[in-house]
């Protein structure tokens, strides 16, 4: 057997040696980006309310489904994205933590912590966008919820309190309220939507 067959020999028993892989990968590209929204090609399984990771590490929630496009709304700096960028979809539909192990921390609206406290550790997570549970299956409310400030507890409803007004003036009902309930625990959550993170900080 001459030299040029043993080569050729070694080569074809390396190649049946080695079984190809297919890695089956659901991606689009961007065709067109403004105000925060892009609109992708290329996805053949992606589905609405699902959460797509772009290359610079950007989510996007899908909102948008048609037969050649797929349209998403952009979770972060859309400005760093462009035209051709590739996203990858990641099979979970939107969704954030839940639990008591959230009190106490400050979150953005996808439910990631912003505080430098860590990552948060929850062994539930909800949809954002389900079905709200009927009347008849809440739990009633069977505990007064007293604000100390004689004018808001005559007139409104113990089991309808919620605060709208500024920083300033929440943040002083919210130690009144604290101060006057001492027979049970009251849990505060604050949600400023449209101001800055640094602020919230």
């Amino acid at each position: 057997m001459s030299t040029i067959d043993k080569i050729y020999k070694e080569i074809e028993e390396e190649i049946t040696a080695k079984k190809p892989r297919v890695i089956e990968s659901n991606v689009g590209y961007i065709t067109e980006l403004k105000d925060e929204v892009a609109f992708l090609e290329g996805f053949d399984n992606v589905k609405y309310g699902e959460i797509i990771t772009f290359e610079n590490g950007v989510n996007g929630l899908v909102i948008d489904l048609s037969q050649t496009s797929v349209g998403c709304i952009i979770f972060g700096d859309y400005i760093t994205l462009k035209e051709g960028d590739m996203a990858r979809g990641t099979g979970k539909i939107f969704s954030v933590p839940v639990g008591e192990t959230l009190l106490g921390r400050v979150i953005n609206g996808l439910g990631q912590p912003i505080d430098n406290l860590g990552s948060i550790k929850s062994e539930k997570e909800y949809a954002v966008e389900r079905i709200a549970p009927g009347v008849v299956y809440r739990q009633s409310v069977s505990v007064a919820l007293q604000t100390g400030i004689k004018g808001i507890d005559a007139v409104i409803a113990e089991h309808k309190k919620m605060a709208v007004a500024t920083r300033e003036a929440s943040k002083a009902m919210g130690l009144e309220l604290f101060s006057k309930s001492p027979s049970f625990a009251v849990t505060a959550i604050k949600s400023p939507p449209g101001i800055d993170a640094d602020t919230i900080i």
